[in-house]
């Protein structure tokens, strides 16, 4: 896990909903000092600790995790264009629609 990633976030979103450190340790059961060193990366939280924090930020667990996960943007988008390598050209034009009716056709 991205300790630094995680505290970074932790601490964005701890500031975006008004709480200090010390009022977030006590919602959640831990010292203030805790909480500090989780922000500045020094500490990794436990997932029990995550669902604390993410429930008194209104957070998901991921959105403290998400630069651990093994897929990424990236990752998916290789991962779709060597599936589409198999596939028809009619198979395309239908994906291709697809995506024009997500997003609207290129310009």
């Amino acid at each position: 896990m991205d300790r630094k990633a995680l505290g970074l976030r932790l601490a964005i979103a701890r500031k975006e909903s008004g709480y200090t450190s010390e009022r977030l340790a006590q919602e959640c059961d831990v010292s203030a000092v805790y909480i500090r060193q989780i922000e500045s990366g020094k500490h990794q939280p436990s997932i029990t600790t995550l669902v604390k924090l993410g429930n008194a930020l209104h957070r998901s667990l991921d959105y403290f995790v998400q630069d651990s996960m093994e897929w990424n943007e990236l990752n998916t988008l290789t991962g779709i264009a060597e599936r589409c390598k198999t596939l028809t050209p009619e198979q395309i034009k239908t994906i291709q629609r697809m995506i024009d009716a997500m997003f609207g056709p290129e310009k």
